[in-house]
């Protein structure tokens, strides 16, 4: 189910890659609940929950108002709280706030200064089993970057000895460089990549004192984009890549060999169904649209990855359908391709042109988004939608304005999520052909038609995060 919570105009509304803001209480009155963090716009961030079964999210409620439009990182405690990291819009220097969680409700707490001496960035943070928190951060001397360390045994009041505190330097001399602290079952481990052509790891014991020398994990190409979680035996799943998507597990004493998922990918997410590890990611399709994939690992090998949604994915069927002539023609293989003004009927020479000329899309799912992209504007034309009930075509009005089709990139939004999706639609036979369709109708002709060059489901995504 997809179901929009807020509009966004941060540069970065969920953090980096390898940042979590999306969470479920897993114990006491309000177990199941989840509740999602993002930044809304250059300087807010807010919360928003809900309860089973995740149909009514509460309204967004703005947490804090002082963050840099830059990353941000969250944790959350077996009690429901949330503590999160982030830069200070005015300082630049690394803080942090708890979200203290009592009787249903999030109370925001004050600013804490993790480190006060420069500007910082690329804050993440995890919680020790005992509620220990640990933070990692870089900070930069021109022209390279420098990776640090900290923890608070006093629920964030204080990180390390104090703001004026560095903490433990893990590596420096680094031009490109994103941490992330994460904790398995006996072990702190810092994860970083250098550089853009390495993953590697410092880690030590959750009851020890002393780091490790820096491991390199892997030498393939991955900068931000990598993601970690616990499988249910106790083994650390990681997922990560810059454009090829690999997968390796950590026993508690050396790394798997890395498993070659999706070529052509990115944006890595892990989670685990019972010991079967899962792989999402973003997929760029045709060199133009973004697809979210899954694949999962069956009998020791990951399936031909799906996309996750298959209402996201391209049309089964795209028919144009000429009213001077009666005739449809299939163009579903051009619709799917990035090639240009290849969308069109032979003989209007468009993708639609006069009175009662129509394009059908259609699926074997009901969907609620259609992307035409033009290379041709329409002129002077209008065009209905419309989809089919059972017993006739009914209108619908789409929620991002009219279709003019008079713009090179039309998103046409037809429903905002899908709990809105009619429930009376069903699937029809046009051209002998049975889908749930959508019908593009003409009915003010156009002076020039326009030409299409892609036409499918597949929403504007370029992020995804998913609950741990």
């Amino acid at each position: 189910m997809l179901k929009k919570l807020v509009e966004t105009q941060a540069s970065n509304p969920l953090g980096r890659q390898s940042s979590h803001h999306l969470f479920e209480i897993i114990t006491g009155e309000y177990s199941g609940r989840r509740v999602a963090l993002m930044a809304t716009s250059a300087t807010d961030i807010e919360l928003t929950w809900a309860d089973p079964p995740y149909n009514n999210w509460s309204t967004s409620q703005t947490i804090l108002s002082d963050a840099n439009d830059d990353s941000c990182d969250a944790s959350i405690d077996a009690n429901g709280n949330i503590y999160l990291v982030y830069m200070a819009i005015t300082t630049g220097y690394i803080v942090s706030r708890k979200l203290s969680f009592v009787s249903g409700v999030w109370s925001v707490g004050s600013q804490v200064e993790i480190y006060n001496g420069s500007t910082c960035y690329n804050p993440s943070v995890s919680i020790e089993p005992s509620g220990k928190l640990w933070v990692t951060f870089t900070r930069y001397f021109a022209p390279t970057f420098s990776m640090y360390v900290k923890s608070s045994d006093d629920d964030g009041a204080t990180w390390g000895t104090g703001a004026t505190d560095t903490g433990t330097l893990i590596t420096s001399g680094v031009t490109s460089l994103f941490p992330k602290v994460f904790i398995s079952l006996n072990e702190v481990m810092l994860f970083f990549t250098v550089n853009g052509n390495s993953l590697q790891l410092v880690k030590k014991q959750i009851s020890g004192s002393t780091w490790s020398s820096a491991q390199i994990i892997t030498s393939y190409s991955v900068s931000d984009g990598y993601d970690m979680t616990l499988r249910p035996d106790g083994r650390v799943g990681l997922l990560f890549g810059a454009a090829i998507i690999y997968y390796m597990e950590y026993d508690g004493s050396s790394w798997s060999a890395a498993e070659l998922i999706l070529d052509g990918a990115t944006n890595p997410n892990i989670i685990f169904i019972n010991n079967d590890p899962v792989a999402l990611m973003s997929n760029l399709t045709d060199g133009s649209k973004v697809e979210l994939m899954q694949s999962i690992r069956k009998a020791g090998q990951f399936t031909t990855p799906v996309p996750l949604d298959p209402s996201c994915t391209f049309f089964d069927k795209v028919l144009l359908y000429d009213a001077s002539d009666g005739t449809f023609e299939d163009l579903t293989t051009q619709a799917k391709s990035y090639i240009s003004s290849d969308t069109y009927h032979s003989i209007s020479g468009c993708l639609v042109k006069d009175t009662a000329d129509c394009v059908y899309v259609g699926m074997d799912v009901p969907f609620r988004y259609i992307h035409l992209a033009l290379n041709t504007v329409g002129v002077g034309g209008e065009v209905t939608f419309s989809y089919w009930d059972g017993d006739s075509w009914v209108a619908v009005s789409p929620v991002s304005g009219d279709g003019t089709l008079s713009a090179i990139s039309e998103a046409v939004l037809l429903f905002t999520d899908d709990l809105l999706i009619p429930s009376q639609w069903q699937k029809s036979n046009v051209n002998s052909i049975n889908r749930f369709w959508v019908k593009l109708e003409v009915t003010t002709g156009f002076s020039t038609g326009p030409v299409a060059e892609m036409v499918h489901p597949i929403p504007e995504s370029d992020r995804f995060q998913v609950r741990r």
